[in-house]
């Protein structure tokens, strides 16, 4: 009888001491595995990046821009414009629409030359004083549209729209040539992402 009671008290704890540190090996490489996801997803560790180290780094990518005499826009990908939900017209807020999205932007001067990288940082600055305005535009135009304009070929048209109004609404007036002696411009409004349910 004391000999079964010691293989039941063996039996219990030998679960305990069997399992349990290979648990914690797993609890371990899981923490690990979390850590090291959040270091490659998001670039400043996942904290809010300090304002003169993303303008810095703006600053890098226009000048690389400018060495390469690309005539292609400045991607400007700010955190606002990712995650843009919106429900589209006529589906009773039962779909809808996420995306990631991006404002190409072009810039020139009064001598109709294109920016350096100093006046783009300080255009990025004030694009970004104005975010809220952006995605209310953005979010606005596509309420109006129905889940077919939002698909396929036919949101490079609500691409357009929004290119367009953006300009008119917000960069014309932001960015005229009396006061800051430039003049810059959404040329392409990219979508780097679009989900649709």
């Amino acid at each position: 009888m004391a000999e079964e009671e010691e293989e039941g008290g063996e039996a219990g704890g030998s679960v305990l001491k069997k399992y349990g540190p290979l648990a914690a090996v797993v609890l371990l490489v899981q923490v690990v595995l979390a850590w090291v996801m959040i270091k490659v997803a998001l670039p400043d560790g996942g904290a809010e990046g300090d304002e003169e180290e993303r303008l810095e780094t703006v600053y890098v990518q226009v000048e690389q821009q400018d060495a390469e005499d690309n005539s292609l826009p400045y991607q400007y990908q700010p955190e606002a414009l990712l995650n843009i939900t919106a429900n589209p017209a006529g589906t009773n807020m039962e779909r809808y629409i996420v995306i990631d999205a991006a404002l190409g932007l072009t810039g020139s001067n009064e001598e109709n030359e294109k920016l350096g990288a100093e006046a783009m940082v300080a255009a990025v600055t004030k694009v970004d004083d104005s975010m809220p305005l952006i995605k209310q535009v953005i979010t606005s135009i596509i309420s109006r549209q129905t889940v077919d304009q939002l698909e396929g070929e036919a949101f490079e048209e609500v691409r357009k729209a929004i290119r367009k109004r953006l300009n008119e609404e917000i960069f014309n007036s932001l960015f005229t040539m009396g006061q800051d002696k430039m003049v810059i411009e959404v040329q392409d409004f990219i979508v780097s992402r679009k989900v649709v349910q």
